[in-house]
């Protein structure tokens, strides 16, 4: 997220906003900039962190009570020679494809440094304390921006090129790559164009879910479930949203979408307005929101966890370390 080049941006504030029941989950120390975020069939939150090297994957017991002195017990895997964890998605029971690279807020992706791991966390279940098997799954040299991850089946994952304005698809056994959706709504518009990503596979054809930054937008679209290929026109699911970022989709199609200058999580369906569903304009509620997804625990339906970079005060510092906050959004 090319964020410090937003500052100039207008961010459009909704004016309908749901009743909030929020709970911070756990906060890092300023300045952790938490970058997304994922749910494990335990319960577990798998978020990333950008700009600190190397480059840290966090796992996070959101039932657990944590305090300051517990901090820095969540590091999950540490990846060498990198500074950022981006996307996050699960491939196959308990599989997770996280990709990483090099990236500064200031002046943006370094070319030829992402690559594509797999980290297993099996573990968690019966041996919650030991390290989970971390693999390379790909190198993508020759990719812009490596950005947003969705899984398309437990041999091929969705990745959005930020910079390239493109879907690339990775097959996971060969690590093979190519592009397989490169049109108006993913291009680059600066700072950033396609953005967060997910693939709703309760709809016949799948539908790729995603934001574009730089337009402003979210958008749905079904796609093959082999390819990854366009099927059908994209739609446009929400429009004038400045600056959107990661989204989770419940099996409905409605779309939560981080919206990091306006430090709101906002609620979009097709056929109905936009609402804003937390934050609000000027709080640190959700300062900064990066990303969203859904609880699968026991008694976690309902219930959103969104992860923030901390907001940016007025001088371009962090306002607070990032943190996990959970967003009851009803059943």
């Amino acid at each position: 997220m090319h964020y410090l080049s937003l500052l100039a941006v207008s961010c459009h504030f909704l004016s309908t906003t749901l009743a909030q029941n929020t709970r911070t989950v756990f906060q890092f120390p300023k300045p952790y900039w938490l970058e997304n975020i994922a749910t494990t069939r335990t319960g577990h939150l798998l978020t990333s962190v950008l700009n600190k090297a190397p480059a840290e994957l966090h796992i996070i017991d959101p039932a657990a009570t944590y305090d300051a002195s517990t901090a820095n017990t969540t590091l999950l895997h540490a990846f060498p020679g990198v500074n950022t964890v981006f996307g996050i998605s699960e491939y196959a029971p308990d599989l997770f494809a996280v990709a990483t690279g090099n990236y500064s807020p200031a002046t943006g992706p370094e070319k030829g440094t992402f690559d594509i791991w797999s980290v297993d966390v099996s573990h968690l279940s019966t041996h919650p304390t030991e390290k989970p098997k971390v693999r390379k799954i790909a190198s993508l040299p020759s990719s812009a921006m490596v950005n947003g991850l969705a899984a398309l089946s437990k041999d091929a994952i969705l990745i959005a090129d930020s910079f390239a304005g493109t879907v690339i698809r990775l097959d996971i056994p060969t690590g093979h790559t190519h592009t397989v959706i490169n049109d108006s709504t993913t291009a680059f518009v600066a700072p950033l164009g396609i953005n967060g990503l997910k693939v709703l596979h309760a709809t016949d054809p799948p539908t790729l879910y995603y934001t574009n930054t730089g337009l402003s937008a979210v958008f749905a679209a079904p796609i093959d479930p082999r390819t990854g290929k366009l099927v059908g026109k994209p739609k446009t699911l929400a429009a004038d949203q400045a600056a959107p970022d990661d989204l989770a989709v419940t099996d409905d199609g409605t779309a939560f979408f981080a919206r990091p200058y306006a430090g709101t999580l906002v609620r979009a369906r097709a056929g109905e307005a936009a609402v804003v569903v937390a934050g609000a304009e000027g709080s640190q509620e959700l300062g900064g929101v990066t990303s969203a997804t859904l609880g699968r625990a026991y008694g976690d339906r309902g219930v959103l966890y969104v992860a923030t970079m901390g907001g940016f005060d007025a001088q371009g510092g962090y306002v607070e370390g990032g943190k996990i906050v959970a967003v009851s959004v009803g059943r």
